[in-house]
């Protein structure tokens, strides 16, 4: 018979008691000669099966139990205290104390399904007893698995479809969660991520949630003038005008949401605690930032109005409806300058309120601001803060590939598909080399639809699709938690889905995506490698998290299809797809290192110590910046094309490089890239002959950038990195926000991760080419390009 069976060691006494009413008492002379009445069994609700952490089991008259799936060890034969008010007659065998695991090689092949059917045998040697148990019912809660859990194809993906989707989840296309739970509980980290501290930079995060409210952590000692920490969650009213406000919630849900607890699903790291920082956008960009309206709503000709939300309509401008809002085309320079300064205030705040390793040990950045371009010196001198004192920041990369709706380029350049079509190297979170940039993989083992590409992406989380909507190509988004008010009283994301449809999942979602989704799947994995090694370093998270990814090698699902790699009507590369570099590191613009794997992470952490990449990176890299630029034109006719040949590696003091440098980092400074201002002829490029301050010239600039590419490769690799590649959207003209000025002082530095761990020496030339339809400008490359390393 199949039993849901879960009891709490504290009503053993009862169950003792109920046991001896049943008249299995007998005389001790006959003992010898009567048969054994039939075994019996109790499942504990201790433990978890997902973790390897073990469930109690209690035997009575059995001498063997085995499980058909799960490992039986027994641990104790002593007898518990009699239970109060029983006669010595009465008297039981003390039961047999086991542990029972489901061990990780059963979940390996991923055709376990939950609930699981499990079948226990039990022994004596008269009569042999087969007991069925449902576990990981949402029923019962039979041996720690919550009852959203079998839907979080993220951590474990068995294939099955539950939603109604067309396309169901691929086997095995997971993190590998449930090996790294067992690889920690072996470790004697009984809680995955406990003591581990996560920073979440997003909209509040909703601590009143049943599966966030035993998450929060808040160091009360740091003064928070400007109240952005642990805000309370979204109010009501806000979520009416704005579902979008439930992000940070949902973030922090696949991080850390309560696991165990019999509410929702899980988070990968469901014993780390959280901290939310608000990125308060409307406060960024103003109450105008968002808001749309077209004057006459029935007239297809009516241009939108960029609306301020105030009284006076006169000073509501005009915007062209292909403009997307956060381009510095449809904002004068003064306008882009304060959305800068904005910017760097509000995240000043963020770090400074989260830079102690005593209360941050992750940052978790699912946000990101389109064409919105910009340098920092102080945000970068922070970031530098973050990785000295072993902070690791995990961004988005971006949901811009193959969007073509909000590009701000001419209607010829739209008919490229299957490319990535913004260039998301915009903020100094990006393009600092030691932020650790998370690309989105779906549930079939590709990258997502959306999923934007660069040099310098790390590694590929899981962010899935859009969910069900009703077409023949939904498959699955990804569960978490979404809000603690009832989401009929606002703007539902699963409002009449069969996700909705089924009990327990009014405060959670099953449409979460976007690589805002990806990044707090590896944040979660990076709290899992801080669970197996406390003291580890920025450097080192890197290291582990490449070393173990999987390729294409590992999951031929990853490939990078050819026509994403080549553009037949120009005969160029887009990207160059996969490339294994001299130090046998495979990387590519899609999926970075590849598609993240926990349990070779935590494994490689525990075992940090015995590897020598990994251990010599306690200590922080050596920095050197080669300063010796030669750059000229491939035609000097056309000046359609530009090669840098940089070299001459040297420490701050000025010393050369003497020694072979293992490339740990590598940034190319691009500060200098500009085009001429006069004499454009090409369709793309003839807004650059208008004056400097106009609209049309500050589209002409996104223009000449859409048509063109910048690589870089050096004398000791075979690789190619695109730092920047065709038909990408970029609204950058050699000055930061068009208010800054490029200079030695001030750099655009563009992260290449392709490089990662070759040698380099102070002889090796590192090549940077650009190549456009539009008229280049080579001479502020000339003065301040150059190539900075950190290595060991």
């Amino acid at each position: 018979m199949k039993k849901r069976f879960s009891m709490k060691a504290g009503a053993l006494g009862v169950f003792l008691a109920a046991f001896a009413m049943t008249g299995c008492h007998h005389d001790s002379h006959h003992e010898s000669q009567e048969p054994l009445p039939a075994p019996a069994m109790g499942l504990g609700d201790d433990g978890n099966v997902l973790t390897g952490d073990p469930v109690t089991v209690y035997t009575f008259y059995a001498t063997d139990v085995t499980a058909k799936y799960g490992r039986l060890t027994p641990v104790s034969e002593e007898p518990p205290a009699a239970p109060a008010g029983a006669q010595e007659a009465d008297a039981v065998p003390a039961p047999v104390t086991w542990h029972y695991v489901l061990p990780a090689e059963v979940f390996q092949d991923r055709s376990l399904k939950f609930p699981l059917e499990e079948e226990f045998t039990l022994k004596n040697k008269d009569k042999t007893v087969t007991e069925k148990v449902l576990i990981g019912d949402p029923g019962g809660n039979a041996a720690g698995i919550d009852p959203l859990v079998p839907f979080q194809w993220h951590i474990y993906n068995n294939g099955e479809e539950k939603f109604e989707l067309p396309q169901a989840p691929l086997a095995g296309i997971d993190l590998r969660v449930i090996e790294a739970w067992h690889l920690l509980t072996a470790g004697n980290v009984k809680v995955p991520g406990a003591g581990v501290h996560v920073a979440v930079f997003d909209s509040q995060v909703d601590f009143r949630h049943e599966d966030l409210a035993s998450r929060k952590y808040e160091n009360t000692a740091i003064p928070d003038p400007g109240n952005i920490r642990n805000q309370p969650g979204p109010a009501l009213e806000k979520l009416e005008e704005d579902c979008e406000d439930i992000h940070g919630t949902a973030v922090a849900g696949l991080i850390a949401a309560d696991g165990n607890n019999g509410a929702g699903g899980t988070g990968i790291a469901f014993g780390a605690a959280i901290t939310s920082y608000l990125m308060d956008e409307d406060e960024i960009l103003g109450d105008k930032s968002f808001r749309f309206a077209k004057t006459d709503p029935d007239d297809e000709d009516d241009f939108p109005v960029y609306d301020d939300d105030d009284d006076d309509d006169d000073d509501d401008k005009d915007i062209d409806p292909d403009l997307d809002s956060f381009s510095f085309v449809d904002e004068d320079p003064e306008e882009t300058y304060r959305i800068k300064q904005a910017l760097d205030a509000n995240m000043t705040e963020m770090f400074r309120l989260s830079g102690d390793r005593k209360d941050t040990d992750i940052i978790n950045m699912s946000l990101g601001f389109d064409y919105l371009t910009y340098n920092s010196p102080e945000t970068w001198s922070l970031l530098d803060g973050l990785r000295d004192k072993g902070i690791s920041l995990f961004k988005a990369m971006g949901n811009e590939y193959e969007d073509t709706e909000s590009n701000i380029i001419d209607e010829e350049y739209d008919k490229y598909t299957g490319l990535e079509r913004q260039f998301n190297m915009n903020s100094p979170v990006e393009r600092h080399p030691y932020v650790i940039t998370v690309g989105a993989v779906n549930a079939l083992g590709a990258k997502s639809s959306y999923s934007s590409c660069s040099a310098g992406l790390w590694v590929a989380g899981l962010g899935g699709e859009e969910g069900y909507n009703g077409s023949l190509t939904d498959s699955a988004a990804l569960v978490t938690t979404l809000s603690s008010y009832d989401p009929r009283l606002y703007d539902d994301l699963d409002e009449g889905t069969p996700f909705r449809n089924m009990p327990g999942t009014a405060y959670y979602t099953a449409k979460m995506n976007g690589t805002s989704a990806a990044t707090p799947t590896i944040a979660g994995v990076a709290a899992l490698v801080v669970s197996a090694k406390p003291d580890i370093t920025v450097p080192q998270m890197r290291y582990i998290l490449a070393r173990t990814a999987r390729n294409d090698e590992v999951l031929p699902t990853l490939t990078v299809p050819s026509q994403d790699t080549y553009i037949a009507d120009i005969g160029e590369n887009a990207n160059f797809g996969w490339q294994t570099n001299g130090a046998g590191m495979r990387h590519s613009s899609f999926y970075g290192f590849g598609l993240a794997d926990a349990a070779g992470a935590v494994q490689l952490a525990f075992g940090c110590a015995d590897d020598e990449g990994c251990l010599k990176r306690a200590e922080l890299p050596k920095q050197y910046t080669a300063e010796k630029v030669s750059c000229s034109y491939e035609d000097p006719e056309t000046r359609n094309g530009v090669i840098c040949s940089v070299s001459g590696l040297k420490d701050s003091a000025g010393s050369p490089l003497t020694n072979e440098l293992e490339v740990d980092a590598l940034t190319v400074n691009l500060a200098g890239y500009g085009f001429v201002l006069e004499g454009q002829t090409a369709p793309a490029c003839i807004g650059l002959n208008e004056d400097e301050v106009s609209r049309e010239f500050r589209k002409g600039v996104v223009n000449a950038n859409n048509v063109t590419q910048i690589f870089m490769t050096h004398s000791g690799t075979q690789v190619k990195s695109m730092l920047k590649p065709w038909y990408a959207a970029w609204d950058y003209y050699g000055a930061n926000a068009w208010r800054d000025v490029a200079s030695e002082d001030n750099p655009l530095e563009i992260p290449a991760a392709d490089f990662y761990l070759e040698k380099v020496s102070g002889d090796t030339v590192f090549t940077v080419t650009i190549r456009s339809q539009c008229r280049l400008k080579a001479e502020d490359l000339n003065r301040t390009a150059r190539v900075t390393v950190y290595g060991y």
